[in-house]
């Protein structure tokens, strides 16, 4: 392939009908619109076409005038149930930039505003490329990922190796050699999973998960983890951030306790203030350790029983700083009696 010069002479317009057009790897049926051509740039509108095993609606330009050797392409795009196995055998941009397209079954539907330079193999030109789209799929199956591998073990819970959701909508945006996705949820084996992050052009990951454990796993006390998922697509790295499940299960099991004072000092001498201090202190610790076990000796798979551990230890933790403030309470108390 050779990028295409647009002469900067002509001016005229085309109504185009082809049967078959052979681009690439692409194959594109039944291509239907109007091409204007002046001053160096083609302008299509209102583009037809048979495409990716779906159909598809476009319009856009492409342009020598500024750059014979750099063509400008720019293109607003509708996909409608399209394969992801056809996508990715046809366009060397989605095996390089969403290598999950090869284990993906299902047919999706798309909307991509793109705009990027081309090489003159007229292929991307990555670092120029942008763009802003959204893809819907009311069915897709995902399996034998590496990254989903690791999680079903971590989890326990083998229903994560074979990803089955109904009506995703996953809005994305390429920048800098990046494609990069906000936030959405799946649903897997009584699993619910928020992801979001992106992936590069050398298929390095950065996403981060955040899981809702199954009710009752871990006790009923911690009900979320957050997992960092890193490396690539082929050996991915998964790490846990626990910050936020230790938030959670403190308020979860103690929060409302951790508010406790050592009430009214009115007719009680020095001794019994602070023994009632110390009592009401040492409940609360005590029950921050059985929560903790219980945390603990509930908590089923890798990722489940390192949150609850650490979120058994900032129970104890949070109980133990609450204890000390009760007694500095019944000191301030006696100190205002005498």
């Amino acid at each position: 392939m050779r990028a295409v010069v647009v002469p900067q002479n002509l001016d005229l317009a085309l109504g185009a009908s082809l049967k078959k057009i052979l681009f690439q790897k692409m194959v594109l049926d039944d291509f239907t619109g109007s091409l204007t051509v002046a001053k160096g740039t083609v302008s299509m509108n209102r583009l037809a076409m048979n495409a990716f095993g779906g159909r598809m609606s476009a319009s856009g330009s492409y342009s020598t005038a500024a750059d014979a050797q750099r063509p400008a392409l720019k293109l607003k795009a509708e996909i409608a149930d399209a394969s992801f196995s056809t996508t990715f055998d046809q366009l060397d941009v989605v095996r390089r930039m969403v290598p999950l397209f090869e284990k993906t079954g299902g047919d999706y539907s798309m909307s991509l505003d793109l705009a990027t330079r081309l090489t003159q193999t007229m292929n991307p030109d990555y670092a120029t490329l942008q763009a802003d789209g959204a893809i819907r799929s009311k069915n897709i199956r995902v399996q034998n990922i590496a990254v989903f591998d690791q999680l079903a073990a971590a989890l326990k819970n083998d229903a994560l190796r074979r990803i089955e959701a109904k009506d995703v909508d996953i809005r994305f945006t390429i920048r800098d050699g990046r494609i990069a996705t906000q936030p959405f949820d799946l649903s897997v084996g009584g699993i619910s999973l928020n992801l979001s992050g992106s992936t590069g052009l050398d298929q390095t990951i950065d996403y981060t998960a955040r899981v809702t454990l199954p009710e009752g796993s871990a006790g009923g006390i911690l009900t979320a983890v957050d997992v960092g998922i890193g490396g690539s697509f082929s050996s991915p790295k998964i790490t846990l951030d626990v910050k936020n499940a230790v938030k959670d299960a403190v308020s979860n099991a103690i929060g409302e306790k951790l508010g406790l004072s050592v009430g009214s000092s009115e007719g009680k001498s020095a001794d019994e203030i602070r023994a009632d201090a110390k009592a009401k202190g040492d409940k609360l610790v005590e029950e921050a350790r059985a929560q903790r076990d219980k945390l603990v000796g509930k908590a089923s798979g890798k990722l489940a029983r390192i949150a609850a551990q650490a979120s058994g230890d900032a129970l104890v933790s949070a109980a133990e700083k609450q204890a000390q403030k009760l007694m500095e309470q019944a000191e301030q108390q006696i100190a205002a009696q005498q």
